[in-house]
């Protein structure tokens, strides 16, 4: 069972080096217009959260000399405490008992520091177990709170949806130029909020608020209708839902949440150009209707979980401005971007794991001599 903990905690310490360099790759000139080798790659950076390494490396040289050193010092003690015993085996009856007295010595003399080691390592144990409580306790809290907001939301979008008016024609124009076969629903709410793509796992419905449904002209409003669809063309809920359990299981990881920021940042720079491309709208119109609608992303608050997909953050609008007013984003995988990955995921399989190392080898047994047979002596 130990050994199980040590490659978890191995795993996980192994995600911080690979989070960090896909950071700082993803920073270069080469990976900021491909947003979508961004997205996978910390999708992977996720994925190694769960998932060990699969692949047998040899273990470092430290702790093979440890191994090393260790077998050589318990195969010494064993042969002498053998050769002992085998001049100890030629002595008289008398010198046994001397023996035998020493050893019952030597054998108290060690109980003590045995206990405590015991001691020690329920500690541990019991620090353990206690830590993984309340790790637990945060998560099912997390659960819950997201479930109490999916059932709110769900209640709120009741008797909202709409079929007719400018809004559900705009939505259906903009379906057919996405390409999307079957076109999500469509509700507009009183309540304040930002554009959300609701139940992105499923057939989708887009929430609009009726400020933003009234104050966007129509390529502004088939804009950012298009942009929700491109989730949906994307299976971005999947990939959001991934992203919620794993940092509801590892909350107290910051590499979880670099992850899951950035994921959804790749994400969101994804759909604006899909939007942007397939819709053929202008780039200066779509960066004005960004602005438009990041004074209303401090409204409604909708399930941090994949049902939601918000149109955007305040914090990463001006990376996406910039990206819109730049152009020649990569909304799909290139060859590069399919290369890089394929690198990414061997070198998941293949780090370094401390629960593959190879235990010390037995010591060899030493052989000992019979016993010279006891004389009895006449007494006269």
């Amino acid at each position: 069972m130990s050994n199980v903990w040590l490659v978890l905690a191995w795993n996980l310490l192994l995600v911080v080096p690979l989070a960090t360099g896909v950071w700082l790759a993803t920073r270069l000139p080469a990976l900021r217009r491909r947003p979508a080798t961004c997205h996978l790659l910390w999708l992977l950076v996720l994925a190694k959260f769960v998932m060990p390494p699969l692949v047998n490396v040899p273990a470092p040289t430290l702790f093979e000399s440890d191994w090393s050193a260790a077998s050589m010092a318990e195969e010494g003690s064993s042969g002498a405490s053998q050769n002992s015993t085998a001049l100890a085996s030629t002595t008289t009856v008398h010198e046994f008992s001397k023996n035998d007295a020493a050893a019952k010595g030597s054998f108290a003399a060690v109980a003590p520091s045995t206990a405590a080691e015991k001691a020690a390592s329920l500690d541990w144990r019991a620090l353990l177990g206690g830590a993984m409580a309340a790790s637990g306790a945060v998560t099912l809290a997390a659960w819950l709170v997201a479930v109490r907001q999916y059932r709110r939301t769900n209640l709120l979008l009741q008797g909202h949806g709409v079929d007719a008016g400018r809004a559900a024609e705009l939505l259906r124009s903009a379906a057919r130029a996405m390409g999307v076969r079957k076109t999500p629903r469509l509700a507009i709410v009183e309540e304040r909020t930002s554009p959300v793509l609701w139940d992105a796992a499923g057939r989708g419905t887009i929430v609009l608020s009726q400020e933003v449904a009234d104050g966007l002209d129509d390529e502004s409003l088939q804009l950012v209708l298009a942009h929700e669809m491109a989730h949906l063309i994307r299976r971005d809920g999947w990939s959001r839902l991934f992203a919620f359990v794993v940092t509801s299981l590892f909350w107290w990881h910051p590499a979880a949440w670099l992850a899951r920021r950035e994921l959804h940042s790749a994400a969101e720079s994804c759909c604006d150009e899909l939007a942007i491309s397939r819709l053929r709208g202008s780039r200066r119109r779509y960066a004005q209707a960004l602005l438009d609608l990041a004074d209303s992303a401090g409204g409604y608050r909708f399930a941090p979980i994949a049902a939601a997909i918000p149109f955007g953050e305040a914090r990463t609008l001006t990376q996406r401005i910039a990206l819109v007013a730049v152009g020649g984003v990569e909304a799909r995988l290139s060859r590069f971007g399919v290369a890089l990955a394929l690198a990414a995921a061997t070198a998941l399989l293949v780090t370094p794991s401390l629960g593959n190392e190879t235990a010390p080898p037995a010591a060899k047994p030493v052989p000992v001599p019979a016993s010279p047979p006891l004389i009895k002596r006449r007494v006269r």
